[in-house]
């Protein structure tokens, strides 16, 4: 049986602002088994971000535990071991915002090398990033010395994920990691991360809005909404039964290539907007926008539990 890597259990994170305190993520429990992709889909503002920041310790948890092979890590960054550091990484959504321009690709890629004290000397550098460069598809002779200004966006961030992969971490969030690509790059980039997950038996947090991505790499994926878990199941349940009405307005909307594609497609329509995470919605956060409100989903919150084998669903009327 695969054992976790991450588990987090009751975890909050709270932004207070100006206006309010923004619940960014409000109570979710969840675990990511070892050298799997965990995917985590919802729209804009619904804390699919976050949630990867406070697992990689870019945020402090408000509330919750989070565990990493077994061992608590709900800490700060700068509270947590060096040994965890190591084993922990990011990739992100805008590649150029990532990489410091005033540093060249060698720069950038040596840097998680010698502050994990994993090469000895300049010599022994500059042939671990030649290796990380060829394992990302990129040439090192024409790019160890560029600075990302001469880069393209794909090439940035190729480079961002060799010097993700330099630390040869265990666990990699992978935020929006191809939506400020063209769609030429996006392939590209996907398939190094395929392969390198395979490779060398990483586990994923793959965070992403296109659902096609997410079918093609994800082994679970979990449907966020307003900083709570509305869905989470195995890949292929979400396309063959999706149970939640968000998930089934998010598989409505995704765009089909066959007429046998779009007769799967549920027919239902979501209206209005994501309501502000200052101030959700009381009971179910969905029922401002959902077709099949009732009274209770206003008045109490579904919890997450499974109704179907290994498939959890928070509706009040998912049977």
């Amino acid at each position: 049986m695969t054992k976790n890597l991450i588990e987090v259990k009751n975890l909050k994170k709270y932004f207070d602002t100006s206006t309010g305190t923004v619940k960014a993520i409000d109570d979710i429990t969840f675990n990511i088994k070892s050298k799997e992709v965990f995917g985590l889909v919802g729209e804009s503002g619904s804390g699919k971000s976050t949630t990867g920041k406070t697992l990689i310790g870019i945020h402090n948890p408000t509330e919750g535990d989070v565990y990493f092979k077994g061992r608590d890590i709900a800490l700060p960054s700068s509270k947590r071991s060096m040994a965890i550091k190591k084993q922990m990484n990011m990739v992100f959504q805008d590649p150029g915002g990532s990489l410091n321009p005033t540093k060249t690709v060698f720069d950038i890629v040596s840097l998680p090398l010698h502050i994990h004290d994993m090469v000895d000397g300049k010599k022994d550098a500059v042939g671990k990033v030649y290796e990380l460069l060829n394992t990302v598809d990129l040439e090192p002779e024409r790019f160890m010395y560029r600075r990302p200004a001469d880069l393209g966006q794909g090439e940035k961030q190729a480079v961002a994920i060799a010097r993700a992969i330099a630390s040869d971490p265990s666990f990699v969030v992978l935020d929006e990691p191809t939506s400020a690509l063209d769609v030429s790059i996006q392939a590209k980039i996907m398939n190094i991360l395929i392969d390198l997950q395979e490779q060398y038996d990483m586990t994923y947090l793959f965070i992403t809005h296109d659902l096609g991505l997410m079918r093609n790499i994800a082994t679970r994926v979990a449907i966020m909404y307003l900083g709570k878990f509305f869905e989470v199941a195995k890949s292929f349940r979400f396309f063959e039964e999706p149970l939640h009405p968000y998930t089934k307005v998010l598989l409505a909307s995704f765009p089909t290539t066959t007429e046998e594609e779009e007769k799967l497609k549920p027919k239902i329509k979501a209206k209005g907007e994501i309501p502000s995470a200052i101030n959700p919605p009381s009971g179910c956060r969905f029922h401002t926008r959902c077709p099949f409100k009732e009274e209770i989903c206003v008045e109490e919150e579904p919890v997450l539990r499974e109704v179907r084998k290994n498939h959890y669903v928070a509706c009040h009327f998912v049977e």
